[in-house]
This record gives C-alpha cells, structure tokens and sequence, in this order.
C-alpha cells in the first residue's frame, strides 16, 4: 500500500505545483486590455498568456480531480484492510 501512497503524494504534489505555476503566470495579468496608438499589437500578447493559463487550468482540474479520486479509492482500500484485520478471530 505504500507504493499507492506514494503515487497519491506524486499527484498532489503536481496539482499543487500547477496552481503555483498558475498563480505566477498571472501576475502580469490584467482584466482589461489597453490599446494605445503607440502600440503596435498587444492583443496577441494577451491571447497567448490567456490561451497558457487556460491550458494551466484546464490540466490542474484534471489533475486535481485524479488525485482526489484516487484519495478517495486509497483510503477505502486502508480502511477495507484495517475492517478485514478487525474481523480476524485471535487465537
């Protein structure tokens, strides 16, 4: 059961990094979009940091929802052994 375990904190640790790595994407983020004549294009600046942190965020749900599943599936399972050793007669 340890290897399961340890494949748990793998995935909580990459969902963990993805909302860091989300969170320093957006720093630079703005909700608006300035448009002065003595820029040349900032709008496709913008698309690729949205189109990024879509992606961030898209693959953190997923990873997100993974590991919480497979939370779930490893805890049953402990709890699954420890219920299956309490029902062992003593001799």
């Amino acid at each position: 059961m340890l290897a399961f375990a340890v494949v748990w904190i793998v995935l909580a640790t990459a969902a963990v990094v993805l909302a860091t790595q989300r969170k320093f994407a957006s720093i630079d983020e703005t909700s608006f979009v300035e448009v002065r004549s003595s820029e040349a294009n900032p709008l496709p600046q913008h698309q690729a940091g949205a189109h990024r942190a879509g992606f961030i965020d898209q693959l953190g749900s997923v990873v997100t929802g993974v590991a919480v599943l497979y939370c779930l599936a490893l805890l049953s399972g402990f709890l699954y052994i420890g219920w299956q050793n309490g029902q062992q007669i003593l001799k």
